[in-house]
């Protein structure tokens, strides 16, 4: 059985769409554990008119989160892989399907597909360098590096999550979590099917950024470079992503005298010329932020900070 977590809050205007898609799933054996995350509109409401299909079950609690939704999620499973949806995103018919049936045929302990995102009404491919992403069989590094951050790209064997979980009363959880799990992963497979649509909102929480979840970005980044390298993979390959969370940090955070904003200045002090592997406007930031450290912020506050992407 494949159980598919669905943490829902305040996405009134979404569920139905995300609920309709779970409904026409073309594997029969799967259930869709729907979690109420304390939702103050009528998501809930709306997820309960599917509960006479035996496929869903409805979990309401008070509002914890999406890590805390999650885990709960699958702790109430029953499922022997697992997999997740958002409750304002969309799926294929085959989503749970295509990657089960791969699963069992390699005996894989984790499947990763591809995604569409959604923005606008517009549909394009979530990752622009999809025609380079390997299929079949892969190495856990290189299933790291092509297979992204996201938790609902994947279809994970339930003992992945033995001992790890999703870090409750944070947000950016995944960045600290994904890595994990496929580096423990025995065997994995890549698909090229894109099975999932991920809808662009900028109210959802991963788009709301306050100074907190800035907070948590940066953390959740250093986390996960400190692992990397702890599991013996290319430094080379992991520097660009601290460079970048740092700079974001620094382009989204007001000057202060807080541990996380000086550990933030030591990191981008410490880049050598201008990197080739970071984004353009990560390279403009960096070149800003050398010529004039008050004018940069000048710019960064005139901008409008706390925007991240």
């Amino acid at each position: 059985m494949v159980s598919v977590i669905v943490p829902i809050y305040n996405v009134e205007n979404y569920v139905k769409k995300c609920l309709d898609s779970l409904a026409a799933q073309t594997l029969k054996d799967v259930e869709f554990i729907l979690i109420d995350d304390g939702s103050t509109d009528n998501s809930g409401k709306i997820a309960e008119q599917y509960c006479s299909d035996s496929r869903f079950h409805i979990l309401h609690t008070e509002n914890r989160g999406l890590s805390a939704a999650r885990n709960y999620g699958i702790d109430q499973s029953h499922g022997e892989y697992l997999m997740f949806v958002d409750g304002d995103d969309w799926i294929a018919p085959d989503f749970s399907r295509i990657p089960y049936e791969t699963a069992i045929k390699n005996n894989a302990d984790l499947v990763i597909f591809r995604a569409f995102r959604a923005k606008n009404g517009k549909i394009r491919n979530k990752n622009r360098a999809a025609k380079n992403i390997p299929k079949g069989i892969v190495g856990n590094y290189t299933a790291i590096k092509y297979g992204g951050n996201a938790a609902w790209n994947k279809l994970y064997k339930r003992e992945l999550f033995n001992n790890i979980r999703y870090p409750e009363g944070h947000v950016y959880e995944e960045i600290a979590t994904t890595h994990k799990l496929i580096h423990i992963a025995k065997k994995i497979c890549m698909i090229k099917t894109p099975l999932y649509y991920h809808v662009y909102r900028k109210n959802s929480i991963s788009h709301s950024l306050t100074s907190s979840s800035l907070d948590d970005f940066f953390i959740s980044n250093i986390e996960k470079y400190k692992n990397m390298i702890s599991f013996g993979y290319p430094l080379e390959e992991q520097r660009p992503i601290l460079w970048s969370s740092a700079i974001t940090y620094l382009i989204n955070k007001r000057p202060c005298k807080e541990e996380k904003y000086i550990q933030a200045t030591q990191i981008v002090e410490s880049i050598i010329g201008i990197p080739r592997q970071i984004l353009l406007k990560h390279k403009v930031a960096l070149m800003a932020w050398r010529k004039n450290k008050k004018l940069f912020n000048l710019l960064c506050k005139v901008a409008g900070r706390l925007r991240i992407s």
